[in-house]
C-alpha cells in the first residue's frame, strides 16, 4: 500500500512537473510570438515613417522645382517684356529720328514715302511744306504738317487780332466782340493753368522751371502717347506767349 502511494505521489509530481514545464514553454512561445509581432509592428511603423518621409521629400522637391520653374518663367516673361520695350523704343526712336529733305525736316518713315513720290522731286522749302500739309489731310503719316500749318495759321490770326486790338485801344476804342474777348481771356487763362502760374507768380525763374517740367513730360521722345506731339507744340506756343507777357510785365 505504501509503495502504491509512493508511486502515485511520484507520478503526480512527474505530471505536475511536466505541466509546469509545458506551461513555461507555452509562456515562452507566447512571449516570443509577442516580441516577434512587436518587432514586425515597429518595422512596419519604421517603413511607413520612411515612406512618409520620402513622400514629403518628394513633395518638397516638386514644390521647389515648381517654384524655380515659376520664377524662371517670370524672369523669361520679364526679359521678353524688356526686349519688346527696348525694340519698341528703338523703333519709335528710329521712326521719330528726322533727316533734312529738300529744305524741311522729315522722319525716316515720311522720307521712305517721299522718295517714291515723284511729284515732290521739284519742290523745296515752303512749297514742299504746304504740299505735305495738304497731304496730311488724307495721309496720317503727314498729319503733323497739317497740325503745324493749322497752329501756325491760328497764331497768325491771333497775332493779327492782337495787333488790331492794340491799335484800337491806342486810338481810344474798345473791341466790340464780347465773345471774342472772352475766348481770348479763356485762352490766356489756359496758358497760365498749363504752366501752373498766375500773372502774379509769373517770373523768369518760375516760367523756366515750369517749362522744363512740361518738356520732360510731353516731349515726343519721352512721351509715347499719340497726342504727345500736339501737346508739346502747345507747350511751345504757351511758353512763347508767356515770355511775351513776362517781357511786357517787366518792361
Amino acid at each position: 500500500m505504501t509503495k502504491l502511494f509512493v508511486i502515485i505521489v511520484v507520478l503526480f509530481v512527474i505530471v505536475a512537473f511536466v505541466v509546469v514545464i509545458e506551461e513555461q514553454e507555452k509562456k515562452e512561445r507566447e512571449r516570443q510570438e509577442f516580441e516577434r509581432q512587436e518587432r514586425e509592428r515597429l518595422e512596419r511603423e519604421r517603413q511607413e515613417r520612411l515612406k512618409e518621409e520620402a513622400m514629403n521629400r518628394m513633395r518638397e522637391q516638386k514644390a521647389r522645382e515648381r517654384q524655380e520653374r515659376l520664377k524662371e518663367e517670370a524672369m523669361n516673361r520679364m526679359r521678353e517684356q524688356k526686349a519688346r520695350e527696348e525694340a519698341e523704343r528703338i523703333k519709335n526712336k528710329y521712326a521719330k529720328a528726322k533727316v533734312f529733305f529738300q529744305g524741311i525736316w522729315v522722319t525716316r518713315q515720311q522720307l521712305s514715302y517721299l522718295v517714291n513720290f515723284s511729284k515732290v522731286s521739284g519742290m523745296q522749302g515752303k512749297k514742299l511744306r504746304d504740299f505735305l500739309s495738304n497731304l496730311g489731310k488724307t495721309n496720317h503719316l503727314f498729319a503733323d504738317f497739317t497740325q503745324e500749318a493749322e497752329n501756325s495759321q491760328k497764331e497768325k490770326e491771333k497775332a493779327k487780332w492782337d495787333s488790331y486790338s492794340q491799335t484800337k485801344q491806342n486810338h481810344g476804342y474798345r473791341t466790340t466782340s464780347t465773345n471774342t474777348g472772352q475766348a481770348q481771356s479763356a485762352n490766356v487763362n489756359s496758358f497760365y493753368q498749363m504752366f501752373g502760374l498766375t500773372p502774379e507768380t509769373l517770373t523768369s525763374e518760375s516760367l523756366k522751371r515750369a517749362y522744363r517740367e512740361l518738356v520732360k513730360k510731353y516731349h515726343p521722345d519721352k512721351n509715347k502717347e499719340p497726342d504727345a506731339a500736339e501737346k508739346f507744340q502747345r507747350v511751345q506756343r504757351c511758353y512763347k506767349y508767356l515770355k511775351g507777357e513776362l517781357h511786357r510785365k517787366t518792361a
